[in-house]
């Protein structure tokens, strides 16, 4: 009976770990095609990418089955130092719809914000700076509702600021810079 009960623990243990360790498949991809699309072999923090549980990821935070903060800087709310990304950030960043934190600064980035950036509701913080992001702030980040700050300065944005950015009533600190 001791040996049933023993078997019983390990596998319910086992089980949780497993259930605790999954990330629903688009984030999953979501984070690989960040990976893919910015050089991530080349990244000077990439411990753990594309191998072992993604809650094991640099900068990768799980939490209910779901990525709830990516950060790729190296202390990324004080000055941010950035982790050699290179590349564009790709319109699949709009998956990680758990996100309640976004921060990458400090790395060589082309192109712009993708406007799927509007479909990441949770995000309480986003921030890219010091990243070389062009082209305009896009409309849709209006959608951000719950977003208290926003991050985008030392880039290379155009254009104006948009009207939208009206509509983040939690937005206490933010930082734009548009030439």
């Amino acid at each position: 009976m001791k040996k049933i009960i023993f078997l019983l623990v390990v596998i319910a243990s086992l089980c949780h770990h497993s259930l605790r360790a999954q990330v629903i498949a688009s984030d999953s991809l979501a984070l690989v095609d960040l990976y893919n699309s910015t050089r991530g072999a080349e990244w000077t923090h990439n411990d753990n990418w594309l191998s072992g549980e993604v809650s094991t990821w640099f900068g990768v935070t799980v939490d209910n089955n779901r990525v709830t903060k990516l950060e790729l800087c190296i202390d990324c709310y004080a000055g941010s130092q950035g982790i050699n990304m290179q590349g564009s950030i790709p319109a699949s960043i709009g998956n990680l719809t758990g996100l309640t934190n976004l921060a990458i600064s400090g790395n060589q980035l082309t192109g712009g914000i993708p406007t799927e950036i509007g479909n990441l509701t949770n995000l309480t913080w986003l921030q890219f700076t010091l990243d070389g992001l062009t082209g305009e702030i896009p409309t849709s980040i209006g959608n951000l509702t719950s977003l208290g700050t926003l991050q985008l300065a030392a880039n290379k944005l155009t254009g104006t600021l948009p009207k939208e950015i009206g509509d983040l009533t939690q937005l206490t600190n933010w930082s734009a810079v548009i030439r």
